[in-house]
């Protein structure tokens, strides 16, 4: 039985009961989320040229909670956008900072190409407004450096 289903069971029930059994419902993936964004955050931190490595990470390691969030209380629940928003903000600043620590660098390493993939990643998640806005933006800033910068190598 999914937890939407579960949930149904009680539609007749006070209001107060339904959000508390959803409260409880999505705790526990809410948490392991918010988690897995702190401890990679601080990863990024400290090693910024491996940024690619745990966006990756972060987004295989969070998607079936992010749908289990979604589909107990829904897209439209502030909650989720909230939690999806700051998901794809961490996976888009893995993308940014892969790509400057490598840019910056007098490297013959081409960070354009992955950090192009991330921020795709992040991208899909459908977010709109301020975050849809950075996203195009450090998007297009690295689709131009792709596109100028034919001699780098990819590793």
């Amino acid at each position: 039985m999914s937890s939407k289903e579960f949930l149904n069971l009680f539609r007749n029930y006070p209001d107060n009961v339904v959000v508390q059994l959803t409260n409880k419902l999505i705790d526990i993936p809410c948490s392991r989320i918010e988690d897995k964004i702190e401890k990679t955050q601080i990863y990024r931190k400290e090693k910024p040229e491996k940024a690619n490595k745990v966006a990756y990470a972060l987004h295989g390691k969070t998607i079936a909670d992010l749908k289990e969030v979604r589909n107990v209380i829904g897209e439209e629940h502030i909650r989720y956008q909230i939690l999806r928003d700051k998901l794809v903000e961490e996976i888009l600043q893995c993308s940014i900072e892969f790509f400057n620590i490598f840019r910056e660098e007098d490297s013959d390493y081409d960070p354009g190409e992955e950090a192009l993939k991330i921020a795709t990643i992040a991208q899909s998640f459908g977010v709109t407004g301020r975050l849809e806005n950075r996203l195009e933006e450090n998007l297009s800033i690295i689709q131009d450096w792709v596109d100028r910068a034919p001699n780098k190598r990819i590793i």
